[in-house]
């Protein structure tokens, strides 16, 4: 996986959550305050990107829901794959780095960066202006 991965923060919390141990939608959306269908949309997208394996199991399990208790078909269970573990080790190296970073090489990035900024905006005013000069 390349360091410019398509993952949103959603996308990112559910592979935390599923390195911690919770393996199914219900267990996930409880942990975080994602519903179920921006899970299972979590879900479709990284087992498309490689980075999660999806088993549907057999059967069904007990739950206890309202203090009543409720069969359900059993939920499927998701593992992460070594593409996943790269994402992570890609992540930490990201916030060491940062970690590393003396104060005032941020705050001298940042200036930087606003500036470029400013540059980008005026040039952008500029070509507007002359869009409406050619009109």
């Amino acid at each position: 996986m390349s360091d410019e991965h398509p993952l949103r923060e959603k996308d990112l919390a559910v592979l935390k959550k599923i390195r911690e141990g919770y393996d199914d939608v219900q267990k996930i959306t409880s942990e975080t305050t994602l519903e179920n269908h921006e899970v299972n949309y979590c879900f479709t997208k990284l087992e498309n990107l490689g980075l999660i394996t999806i088993h549907k199991p057999e059967g069904y399990t007990e739950q206890v829901v309202d203090g009543q208790k409720r069969i359900f078909k059993a939920p499927e269970r998701v593992n992460l794959t070594e593409d996943a573990e790269l994402v992570f080790r890609d992540s930490d190296r990201k916030t060491e780095k940062c970690q590393v970073m003396e104060y005032e090489e941020l705050v001298d990035r940042v200036l930087e960066l606003e500036t470029q900024m400013a540059r980008l905006q005026q040039s952008f005013r500029d070509l507007q202006e002359q869009i409406r000069e050619n009109r």
